[in-house]
Formats: structure tokens, sequence, C-alpha cells
């Protein structure tokens, strides 16, 4: 179970404080495409081969349907993640997928971000760098479409498809689930994020995150990012909740107050 205070409306334990960690439970990573988390399994790694976290999923992509199931009642376990600014995450997406065998023949390979966003063509023959819900709330909803590099727990797909349609509950499910979160990180606010690393794994000093995968991509003018915008509405407002959160689990960590955060409004 969580270690943090958990969403408004559920029921909320006596502490929101990340208690003492059992390392021997398995830890699960929820890897969020293109949101640093090669890093992050290149982090924990070194730590499992230095003995200082025994049990440690990760390595691939999992949604949270997957880790759910695998859950109480047959072993309690923790799960951790890392998120990403939307946009940044669509554009990292688009160039990395610019090098994949199944864009081969696509327009986009010869395309820059910005010509992408304005052609109505590409983008419907290639969606997922701007699809809402791949930055996060369909990984944390456990609702991902599950294609073949994702393990979901491959049930209730119409239960599922029907909680997709409904954009609001999904991000509430989202939202909830993050807050069950033994830890998560920001890639925007990578000192502070190792910084509650250190804290929540109890390690003596603040871990480096390695940098796996170096980008260089070019600045988006502020008219792309606007336009961007438009098209992942519902992560944007997860990531804005999850900088809330965030916010609130340092102010407990730095003064011993936590203050669970209000939700974000919708449009």
């Amino acid at each position: 179970m969580s270690s943090w205070k958990p969403f408004k409306q559920q029921i909320r334990r006596k502490k929101p404080i990340p208690k003492k960690l059992v390392i021997h439970k398995p830890i699960y990573f929820l890897h969020i495409m293109k949101c640093g988390g090669t890093s992050i399994d290149s982090l924990i790694n070194n730590l499992v081969r230095q003995g200082k976290i025994k049990r440690y999923i990760g390595n691939q992509h999992y949604d949270y349907s997957y880790i759910a199931s695998k859950g109480i009642p047959r072993v309690n376990i923790e799960f951790i993640t890392i998120l990403r600014n939307p946009v940044s995450r669509a554009v990292s997406n688009f160039y990395f997928s610019k090098t994949g065998k199944w864009t081969k023949d696509f327009i986009m390979r010869k395309q820059t971000f910005s010509e992408y966003i304005r052609d109505e063509k590409s983008m419907k023959q290639y969606r997922a760098a701007i699809r809402d819900g791949e930055g996060g709330y369909n990984w944390l909803a456990g609702v991902h479409p599950g294609v073949s590099w994702v393990l979901t727990d491959k049930k209730n797909r119409k239960k599922k498809d029907e909680l997709l349609k409904n954009k609001k509950e999904c991000l509430l499910v989202a939202a909830r689930n993050l807050d069950k979160t033994l830890w998560f990180g920001l890639l925007e606010d990578i000192p502070r994020s190792m910084e509650l690393f250190k804290h929540t794994f109890k390690l003596k000093s603040i871990p480096k995150l390695p940098r796996r995968n170096k980008n260089n991509y070019p600045k988006l003018p502020k008219e792309d990012i606007k336009l961007v915008e438009k098209h992942l509405e519902g992560d944007i407002w997860l990531y804005n909740y999850a900088k809330l959160l965030f916010e609130a689990r340092w102010n407990y960590y730095k003064n011993k107050i936590y203050v669970h955060p209000e939700l974000p409004g919708f449009n």
C-alpha cells in the first residue's frame, strides 16, 4: 500500500509520511514511455546489485492494471513512477519514433515536429506522439490499450474501454492511483525528485540519475506548444495534479506538514 496520504475520495490513513521501507517487498516501476524510465531502471538495478533493494520488477512497460493484478491477496507490493511535461514527452516520442521500424513508410519520417502537428494526414497515419493518455493517465488508470510492448492484466477490456470514453473519470482514477505510489518523480525536477528518492529508500546519499538517452531537440515556439496542448488536455491535467502532489510530499519531507492538494479544475 502507499506510504502517502491517499486521494481525497478514499479513506485517509493516519500517517501521510513515507513509512520505513521493507526492502524485501516487490517494487514495480510503472514506466511511461519517454519519461526518463530507462534511467530509472539503470539507477534501481544498480541499487539491487548493491543489496539496497531486494525485489525490483522493471525494465519493461507496465500499466497500473498489470501491477495491481500482482498485488493483494497474493503479495503486498509497492510501485513507483516518473512523469514528464506532456508536451516535452510528445516531442521526444516523435523524434524517437522517427528512428523506429514501425514508422519506416510514414510521412513523419521526413518531417519536423512542427510540420507534423500541422499535417492532418501525417497525424492520422501516426497518432501516438500526440495521443492524449500516452503521457500518463492511460498508464496510471490501468486502461492502456495494451499494444505488444505494454503489459496489462488483459482483463476487463470492455470496462476499460468504457472508462477511456469518460475522460474525467479516467483522470480521477489515474490521480487516485498516483497517490498510491511509494515514490514518483518529475523529470523537470530531478534534484528534488532524487532527494525524495533518497529519503524514501533510506539511502545514505542522494543518488545521481544516469542519463541514458541523450537527445537535443529544437525548442518549440509558443504557438507550437499551444497547438500541442490542445491534443493533450488530459495528460496536462494529470501532470498539473502531479506537481501539486509532489509539492505536498516535499513540504512534508521538509517541514513535517502535509496538506493534500486540491484537484485542478476541469475544462
